[in-house]
């Protein structure tokens, strides 16, 4: 899970001067890249944590169930973070310049499609999550409704 954040980071850094048509596309890419990497910290930290105090026999389900609001702090700001990326990202989409460096158009390559790409993979990721969930209430439903069925026959 980090090895996404940490390309991105990665990809934005080497890149970052690199990008004369929108200078936010490689700090779009860092930025993104560096909560993301924050994000799964966090996350495998509270885990780890939850983990040792169920083994220490804390199980006490009232403090593992509580979120962490940073953690949704940092979820609200990659939201809106990516939304601006988005606008960065597909505002130059038909100017970009991937080829002359010279040009007050260009952005290298390998940045502006690795950007795009990321963004375009999120969608996939968003559409396929909302699919699943569709499924899954179509069977609940399907579930639910045989069994309200079988119910009202007796």
């Amino acid at each position: 899970m980090i090895g996404i954040p940490v390309s991105q980071i990665v990809i934005g850094t080497l890149f970052l001067n690199q990008c004369t048509i929108q200078r936010m596309i490689p700090i779009f890419l860092v930025v993104w890249g560096s909560f993301g990497v924050f994000k799964t910290l966090l996350s495998t930290g509270e885990r780890v944590r939850n983990h040792v105090r169920k083994n220490e026999g804390e199980d006490d389900k009232e403090k593992n169930a509580k979120p962490n609001p940073l953690d949704g702090l940092i979820s609200v700001f990659l939201f809106a973070w990516f939304i601006a990326g988005n606008y960065w990202i597909f505002s130059v989409y038909t100017t970009v310049n991937t080829v002359d460096s010279t040009s007050a158009l260009y952005c290298h390559g390998t940045l502006y499609y690795f950007a795009f790409w990321m963004t375009i993979a999120m969608y996939i990721l968003i559409g396929v999550a909302i699919l699943i969930a569709c499924c899954c209430c179509f069977v609940c439903c399907c579930c639910c409704g045989k069994k309200g069925s079988a119910d009202i026959e007796k």
